[in-house]
């Protein structure tokens, strides 16, 4: 395998402030992140705050999430404006997926009875809504998940084959050069 290997993570007690250390290397205290965000409004990683993502955006790697984001909801504050080239999941928790099914549940009763939605979304555009995040729809998520992950590290072998393959023909052309020189 290439690249560095990160073998040491202190989660904090809840996933947000968790999700927050790990996508920014920091406690997540200091990004504004300290417990689970409730109710509505702004709330999640702030755009000056560099995220692991962006650092591996910006040297060409390319990056994905799927699943709980649970880092914000609104514009700017999505994975896709946090440095990730796609995102397939949900912007909060996954035992939102069960209210609905609730005798009692009404849309719009309350401000938080709605019904949430799994997004997907790639880096320059807002996430875009796919499907209701109910009951069945938790119940596929995991194969859905699993299915993209699966074709993104496809891919990635795919062009990091196509890059040793690259840079053993650029070694090939130097040994080359450097025969003729002699």
């Amino acid at each position: 395998a290439e690249g560095p290997r990160l073998t040491n993570f202190n989660v904090e007690v809840q996933c947000t402030p968790s999700r927050s250390a790990i996508m920014t290397g920091r406690y997540a205290i200091r990004s504004g992140n300290g417990t689970v965000p409730l109710g509505e409004g702004m709330y999640g990683l702030v755009q000056w705050k560099v995220t692991m993502a962006e650092m591996l955006s910006d040297a060409g790697y390319a990056t994905a999430m799927y699943g709980k984001w649970h880092l914000g909801r609104t514009e700017g504050r999505f994975t896709t404006d946090q440095g990730l080239n796609e995102w397939y999941g949900v912007p909060n928790s996954s035992d939102e997926s069960i209210w609905t099914t609730s005798p009692y549940f009404r849309e719009g009763t309350h401000p938080a009875a709605i019904y949430e939605h799994i997004f997907d979304g790639r880096k320059g555009s807002a996430p875009k809504k796919v499907k209701v995040y109910a009951a069945k729809a938790r119940l596929e998520m995991d194969g859905e998940l699993t299915a993209k992950a699966k074709d993104v590290n496809r891919a990635q072998d795919s062009l990091s084959s196509s890059r040793r393959e690259d840079r053993a023909g650029d070694a090939h052309d130097r040994r080359r050069r450097t025969v003729r020189q002699a």
